[in-house]
């Protein structure tokens, strides 16, 4: 797995060595990055990727000019996995690791800028992805533009009421909806 483009591109990323993480591949990352070109993101974008495993979407973002990402996870192997991504593409001052459950957020912290680009890419089939846009939504994570990158299985169905489906392509298995807070 690699960067795809911009300042860190053709770096290769630490992947997992067990099948717990799902990193987002190359050829989906690419096509994400594309459909958000049309809302000029990332540039100059704070950034979460939540769910984060291995930090792939986060990264991409910052090597195509993100402001800061803050990945988020759950995970004791996912947390290293992405410590260890991020160390190599020296990019520590831009990035913040929160080990902790997406579901459970609290409050976000004052000095943490609200984010304009969120990436969430939980486990598949866990129904995770209300809990986890809830807790960012009254955690006050957000700002009023919010860009949500979701991604989850062609055979499941999501929606969320805060929030209007923008895009949405498949790319074999997997489903790719852009959405924005209603």
């Amino acid at each position: 797995m690699r960067i795809t483009a911009g300042t860190y591109r053709n770096r290769r990323l630490k992947t997992p060595k067990s099948m717990d993480i799902r990193p987002a591949t190359d050829k989906v990352r690419q096509a994400v990055f594309n459909m958000l070109l049309a809302y000029d993101l990332p540039v100059d974008a704070h950034v979460i990727d939540g769910f984060c495993g291995t930090g792939s979407y986060g990264l991409e973002a910052l090597s195509r000019d993100a402001a800061t990402c803050t990945f988020i996870d759950q995970g004791r192997e996912a947390i290293a996995i992405c410590h260890d991504n991020i160390r190599a593409l020296s990019c520590d001052d831009q990035s913040t690791v929160i080990a902790k459950n997406i579901t459970a957020l609290r409050a976000k912290p004052d000095k943490n800028p609200s984010a304009d680009l969120i990436f969430l890419d939980p486990p598949y089939g866990k129904n995770l992805l209300s809990p986890a846009i809830d807790a960012l939504l009254s955690g006050n994570w957000t700002s009023e533009k919010t860009v949500f990158v979701i991604e989850h299985g062609k055979k499941d169905t999501f929606t969320h009421p805060a929030l209007t489906l923008e895009k949405e392509r498949l790319y074999g298995d997997i489903c790719i909806k852009i959405m924005q807070k209603a």
